[in-house]
């Protein structure tokens, strides 16, 4: 029987540091990482990696239709879909471990990509040549608790016979740990400065006029009543690698975020500073999603920031937007709780980050059903769609005209304990077999104003274009 030991340390450990001097080096590793603690929302970061005799990694492509776990004694293929999979997991190992102190006590922690809405909307949309799903069982792991000030260490291991040797144990990670990251000095770019970068790096799904051009497309179906918003993407394929793990260190020293994550696989890197949660559920099984709809940016000086914090506050085209999204929301939520239970307890609410401020709202209710079910069905935020859902997943096909990858799926764990944690995948860089992209988009509405979709666009880049920009120069080249 598979059983986890806990060693709990006064120390705070930095995630990232930890990281880098232990985990790093492992094919399935990861950060969940509260880069920006708020209090009664953000409040631990995590990292470790599925390895040792135990590890467990389920991956997927829901076009190809398989399912594999990977396995120390070696893989295995299954012929039932991914979310089937995970819960006869959760299943099989939910009474083993039991730690009420840990939010999270093991599980299955990983990425599902926008893809995946094949499986869970009953929509066919374009497929992605990558694995749509990953989630592994991490196996050695470090919880910090940022409020306590207390780090654990976490180990997976067979009842009566001790732990894996290959795993770190809690006097190796503490040695390994030496210093604190030297934050380093990153240029903010102007929404201009980023968009000629990506001209010279990259390659856009949607140049500017095109996406203009996507944007009077979206308001024709809007017009003509198939949809009442839609949020329409852009991709940025780069011509070179960058490496992810130096931009991941930099986002989260000089753009933090509640749901900052890095996602390490032997095809795939995963660097995301998100500030959206997608859904969580905690042991009792209430369920919270923080759907964010409306972006301005920071402003250079006090008053010019307070201005526009109070301007975002007061938009009613953001407010329109955000409103759609949250009774799409509601109406998801309801799907997987009971009636009575589903409220609104925050709406319209302003949140500031680095490099933007962002319209917040929260929509909670008490599941009456699995995790993973309940995640099925939310699956993929509406956030990222628009509403009514359905519709406007098949209008979003028709004019991206190209698959999203990880971009606009979800981050997070299902833990053993019947906890969840998923961020949306936004403000991030993925790399798949070298090649990186980043994805970013907007809502659009009948109101949206064409040119101020695109330079919000360019407003969320920012901090990501900033940081690989410091990591990499004016040209991108190569990662060491």
């Amino acid at each position: 029987m598979l059983k986890m030991d806990v060693e709990r340390y006064a120390r705070q450990l930095d995630v990232v540091d930890v990281f880098e001097s232990v985990y790093k080096k492992y094919e399935y590793s990861f950060i969940l990482q509260s880069s920006k603690v708020v209090p009664g929302f953000s409040r631990y970061s995590m990292t470790g990696a599925s390895i040792g005799k135990h590890m467990s990694v389920l991956k997927s492509n829901v076009a190809d239709g398989y399912t594999e776990e990977i396995r120390a004694d070696g893989a295995k293929v299954f012929n039932q879909n991914i979310f089937e999979l995970l819960k006869e997991k959760m299943t099989k190992f939910q009474s083993n471990f039991e730690h009420d102190a840990l939010p999270f006590n093991s599980g299955y922690l990983g990425f599902f990509g926008y893809e995946a809405l094949n499986l869970t909307a009953g929509v066919k949309c374009h497929t992605s040549p990558n694995d749509d799903v990953m989630m592994m069982m991490p196996t050695s792991f470090v919880v910090v608790d940022h409020l306590v000030g207390d780090s654990y260490f976490c180990t997976i291991h067979t009842d009566g016979m001790g732990v894996c040797d290959v795993m770190p144990a809690a006097d190796e990670i503490l040695s390994a740990v030496s210093s604190d990251l030297k934050a380093a000095q990153v240029e903010r770019l102007q929404i201009d400065e980023v968009y000629r970068y990506l001209t010279e790096n990259a390659k856009l799904n949607f140049g500017k006029q095109q996406y203009i051009d996507a944007i009077d497309t979206c308001k024709s179906y809007i017009k003509s009543g198939y949809s009442y918003e839609i949020c329409l993407s852009n991709k940025v394929e780069f011509f070179n690698e960058i490496d992810t793990w130096q931009v991941y260190k930099l986002l989260s020293a000089t753009s933090p975020a509640p749901h900052s994550s890095y996602i390490k696989t032997p095809d795939t890197r995963i660097a995301s500073a998100s500030p959206e949660r997608f859904l969580s559920i905690d042991k009792c099984g209430l369920i919270e999603a923080k759907p964010i709809k409306g972006t301005m940016p920071r402003g250079a000086t006090l008053e010019e920031d307070e201005a526009i914090k109070e301007a975002l506050r007061n938009s009613q085209k953001d407010i329109a937007e955000n409103l759609m999204i949250v009774d799409l929301m509601r109406n998801d939520i309801s799907k997987c709780c009971h009636g009575a239970t589903v409220a609104v307890p925050k709406l319209f609410d302003i949140e500031s980050y680095s490099h933007y401020h962002q319209m917040v709202s929260t929509v909670q209710g008490m599941i009456n059903i699995p995790p993973v079910d309940a995640f099925f069905h939310l699956f993929p935020g509406g956030s990222m769609t628009g509403a009514p859902k359905v519709r406007t997943l098949e209008i979003i096909d028709e004019i991206e005209s190209s698959w999203r990858g990880v971009y606009s799926g979800a981050i997070g764990y299902f833990a053993f304990n019947g906890a969840a944690d998923f961020s949306i995948v936004i403000r991030s860089l993925t790399e798949n077999q070298g090649k990186c992209s980043i994805g970013v988009g907007g809502a659009i509405t009948y109101l949206s104003d064409n040119q101020s979709e695109f330079e919000e666009t360019l407003i969320k880049l920012t901090p990501l274009i900033s940081a690989i920009k410091a990591c990499v120069g004016e040209k991108s080249t190569v990662a060491a």
